[in-house]
């Protein structure tokens, strides 16, 4: 069981989750190491405990490092999602650049080039992508004729 979550973690992508699970891991294992060489008895306290709260540990790096960041995202795309309005520039997440001409509940119509249309979900135009080709402040290299 041990094993399992702890080769789960050194999995994740971040580096600081794999420098703080390399100083826990460290720790503990010298610290048996040096009982096992020396013929020491184990650390006084109560083992059970000190499980405990590596674990909460872990989950506590996982939160703060992993899902926090992600809900955040998320919300940021909600809000950029229910924000959007006629005429702006946006990007799909499949990469289509366009200007909204129309917004019906979930579906908005995108001019793509001069009298070209296309629908698609609010949920597929991407806050990330819009603002990696538009900028902060920029306006869209997309020209639709009126």
């Amino acid at each position: 069981m041990k094993g399992s979550c702890v080769l789960f973690l050194l999995n994740l992508k971040s580096k600081y989750v794999h420098f703080i699970l390399a100083q826990i891991l460290r720790s503990i294992c010298s610290t048996k190491i040096k009982s096992m060489l020396f013929l020491q008895a184990a650390p006084a306290g109560n083992p059970a405990m000190l499980n405990l709260l590596m674990i909460g540990a872990m989950f506590a790096v996982m939160y703060f490092f992993m899902i926090r960041p992600q809900a955040k995202k998320q919300r940021e795309q909600n809000d950029f999602g229910k924000n959007l309005a006629k005429n702006e520039d946006v990007v799909t997440s499949s990469g289509i650049i366009g200007r909204i001409s129309k917004i019906e509940d979930n579906i908005i119509t995108l001019e793509v080039g001069s009298k070209v249309y296309i629908r698609v979900l609010r949920s597929s135009i991407s806050k990330e992508l819009t603002e990696s080709v538009n900028g902060a402040n920029k306006k869209s290299p997309v020209v639709v004729e009126e």
